[in-house]
């Protein structure tokens, strides 16, 4: 007699739950496993079309014009592929000497322009209303309005990214002539590697027309003892910054020309991530109370401060940094966050040994924001 488990059907999952599984099938380095999502498309044709749109939904158009036509021919035999195309890879003189690929491509929300030289646009390029992130990655930059006329075709564009500028061979170049475009609104501006003689910071400082920014993050790399052309964009982006992000402020935080975060007086985010150096000690301490001292919007409702354990953590001023911020200045002020990377490497003995112990630390030096229940921890890993 049979028994009752061999008349049971096996159980199966809801196709949602198995394609959330196909969007996990990917590669150490995080992109999609195209290879073996094509041998998966084999098993059922519900996989089959949700494959299909995994393997469309980015699209790179590559370096070469025969390889943007065999994807336009693609899309031309089957209109349904363009339509799973949410970010797609161009370079600028390619991919613009093509006026049908907003036909095909109706739902691009981003763009990524990456590892060409960056020249005058055709006057045949037309606007891509439906773009809301443009990423631009390793480029040479051959004159700032070339750079502001390629992104016044994106009219919707929310979130600008900048990173891996390349100089060009006579830098001067940069300035060009006037730049003529509409004003630029953006939610997120992100600046990766900043230097001061970055083209993409030229660039910036170097528009004229309106450009506000709600939300900027700014990873720092070399200020040369001069924070002149950061504190030059911050004036002309400050007013309009909500949150500000400012990531690996550098050891030495007293050069010639300090940081200056004056301009942004309708803050109500800011993110400080400190790169300590146990050398300069008195320079840190000066530097991080100088830039708290300089918040001039009374809107401020949280403050980060990102720090690792591998400093000494304790030699910072913390009950100066609990004055400042507990006072009657900030009457926002709802969360004040110390977000702290901790390594496994052992630990010298000038430093905190954990980050329990941190924690117990600061709560002592900071009593103010205790009180007022406003002081958090966060752990990290390096």
């Amino acid at each position: 007699m049979a028994s009752k488990g061999d008349n049971m059907s096996s159980p199966t999952l809801p196709l949602e739950i198995q394609f959330l599984i196909l969007d996990r099938v990917r590669l150490d380095n995080g992109r999609i496993d195209r290879k073996e999502l094509r041998r998966m498309a084999f098993v059922c044709l519900s996989w089959a079309g949700h494959i299909e749109s995994l393997l469309f939904r980015g699209v790179d158009l590559g370096d070469t014009h025969a390889l943007a036509q065999r994807y336009l021919s693609l899309f031309h035999r089957n209109n349904r592929l363009g339509r799973y195309t949410t970010r797609l890879s161009l370079q600028p003189d390619i991919a613009f000497d093509y006026p049908d690929l907003q036909t095909f491509l109706p739902n691009v929300c981003t763009v990524i322009v990456s590892g060409c030289i960056m020249g005058p646009l055709k006057e045949s390029s037309r606007p891509w209303s439906t773009v809301r992130r443009l990423c631009i990655r390793f480029c040479l930059l051959s004159t700032a309005g070339d750079l502001w006329r390629l992104i016044g075709l994106f009219p919707a564009l929310e979130r600008l990214e900048f990173s891996g500028w390349l100089m060009p061979e006579t830098p001067e170049t940069l300035i060009g002539g006037a730049i003529d475009i509409p004003a630029i609104h953006l939610k997120h501006l992100v600046l990766e590697s900043f230097r001061n003689n970055s083209p993409h910071s030229v660039a910036l400082q170097l528009a004229l027309h309106e450009l506000t920014v709600e939300r900027v993050s700014i990873t720092l790399e070399a200020l040369d003892h001069d924070a002149s052309p950061l504190n030059t964009l911050l004036s002309k982006i400050g007013p309009s910054v909500q949150h500000l992000e400012l990531t690996e402020l550098p050891a030495d935080m007293t050069p010639v020309v300090g940081i200056s975060i004056r301009p942004c007086t309708a803050l109500r985010g800011l993110t400080l991530s400190l790169r300590f150096s146990t050398d300069s000690p008195q320079d840190m301490k000066a530097g991080l109370i100088t830039l708290l001292g300089q918040i001039r919007s009374p809107m401020l409702a949280m403050l980060s401060l990102r720090v690792s354990l591998t400093v000494p953590l304790l030699e910072l001023p913390w009950e100066e940094v609990d004055r400042i911020l507990a006072g009657s200045l900030y009457p926002e002020l709802r969360r004040v966050v110390v977000g702290v990377l901790v390594s496994d490497a052992p630990s010298k003995t000038e430093l905190c040994s954990s980050f329990d112990e941190l924690a117990m630390t600061l709560n002592d030096k900071m009593v103010g924001l205790v009180q007022r229940r406003l002081l958090h921890f966060e752990r990290g890993d390096l």
